[in-house]
């Protein structure tokens, strides 16, 4: 699926939040081809739901909340377990 810019934000804002100050940084942290993760990030390149659980395991944060914007980011905090 092509990523919204809601989608890319979040995406990049869970990098910067742990703590990644560039897209170079974090590809290699996690072994990913920069080229596709930047394009990824800038909403160029298709996400796959796979893709989309696979970031949200690196960057500890919530699928949902990265697909979505809904819920919490962090996985642990009370507002994440909250149906919306």
């Amino acid at each position: 699926m092509k990523p919204t810019v809601a989608l890319c934000s979040r995406l990049k804002a869970a990098r910067f939040a742990m703590g990644y100050e560039t897209a170079k940084a974090f590809a290699e942290s996690f072994n990913i081809r920069y080229t596709s993760h930047i394009q990824r990030e800038k909403g160029t390149r298709p996400i796959s739901l796979k893709i989309i659980y696979e970031y949200a395991d690196w960057l500890n944060i919530n699928p949902d909340w990265l697909l979505t914007g809904h819920g919490h980011p962090c996985p642990e905090h009370p507002e994440a377990e909250k149906k919306q």
